[in-house]
């Protein structure tokens, strides 16, 4: 089976949901795949103590990240934190794209950052 960060967030966030969890699927950047480069992915966040703890479910159980259950701030940006953190001149835009391709800069940034925004919408777009 072939699958992609996305199926793995958008089905974990259904699971959680099914346990009645408060939870939604985030677009945007991870910064533990390559170092110095944010790679689009995805993530699922759920409610816990008030606060949305972040989980990378694709990379549980492995050593990518100490923490995938509960990632720190700076391991994953959403596509609207990117954004804004790109708009402010505080990350090169250029180490922000697609692994594998030549899509980087800040087109995909502004891209994830809509698909993100679809997400906490409910509407978990395809790239």
């Amino acid at each position: 089976m072939i699958s992609t960060c996305r199926h793995f967030a958008v089905l974990s966030c259904a699971l959680l949901r099914y346990r009645a969890l408060a939870a939604r699927a985030r677009c945007g950047f991870a910064t533990y795949f390559q170092p110095g480069q944010g790679v689009d992915h995805w993530i699922t966040e759920y409610r816990q103590d008030g606060r949305w703890v972040r989980i990378d479910s694709e990379v549980l159980g492995g050593s990518l990240v100490a923490k995938p259950e509960d990632l720190p701030s700076d391991a994953f940006l959403t596509g609207g934190e990117a954004w804004a953190a790109f708009r402010r001149g505080h990350i090169d835009a250029a180490t922000f794209g697609v692994y594998g391709t030549e899509n980087w800069g800040p087109a995909e940034i502004r891209g994830n950052a809509i698909r993100d925004l679809a997400a906490l919408n409910k509407v978990e777009m395809l790239p």
